[in-house]
């Protein structure tokens, strides 16, 4: 159902990833921002999974607070799950015979109060909205409060797909930005 897409160069400067099941994007304030897009190296041990990218965005401080969105943009209906643990957060899409699951480092269960990060998430959910005939894409991403005391940093955000959907335990650890190696 959802094609097969193979990056041929990379890493790449983008300001939208075309990915089988739609578009994602990235906003800082508001405004969509070019961002860099890298293969992720991943265990041999976790077979099955079709293409594994880390999504950066370098962020530098002016003082200020910030917001940072990753989106994914999709017109189809997916089963949607969240996963947090070990400074990750995740949320996964499953359609038939597609999984896909999307991860940042982060804990958006209150660890950003105890100084651990310097900033705050949340997920970012909108259902398809029928506006005048017109269908608006389903979003789903994370939506990042960044502090103003926050330092230059990259957010690398982790997305990762397989035609397997039992294969979740192995797009989980691939989706873990904080441990995993960029090409």
């Amino acid at each position: 159902m959802f094609p097969k897409i193979k990056y041929e160069k990379v890493p790449f400067l983008t300001k939208k990833l075309i990915i089988p099941i739609g578009t994602v994007k990235m906003f800082f304030d508001g405004n969509q921002k070019d961002f860099m897009v890298y293969r992720t190296l991943i265990d041999k041990k976790w077979n099955g999974i079709e293409e594994a990218l880390t999504l950066r965005f370098n962020f530098k401080p002016d003082g200020n607070k910030h917001n940072i969105k990753f989106i994914i943009e999709t017109e189809e209906d997916f089963s949607l799950d969240y996963a947090g643990g070990e400074f990750q957060e995740t949320f996964s899409l499953e359609h038939e015979n597609f999984l896909l699951m999307f991860g940042v480092e982060g804990d958006f269960g209150g660890f950003y109060k105890n100084g651990i990060y310097e900033y705050k998430g949340v997920y970012e959910f909108d259902g398809i909205i029928i506006e005048e005939e017109k269908e608006i894409p389903m979003k789903y991403g994370f939506d990042i409060d960044v502090f103003s005391n926050c330092g230059e940093r990259n957010f690398d955000f982790a997305i990762t797909w397989t035609r397997d959907t039992k294969n979740e335990i192995a797009l989980w650890y691939s989706t873990d930005p904080y441990s995993n190696r960029i090409e």
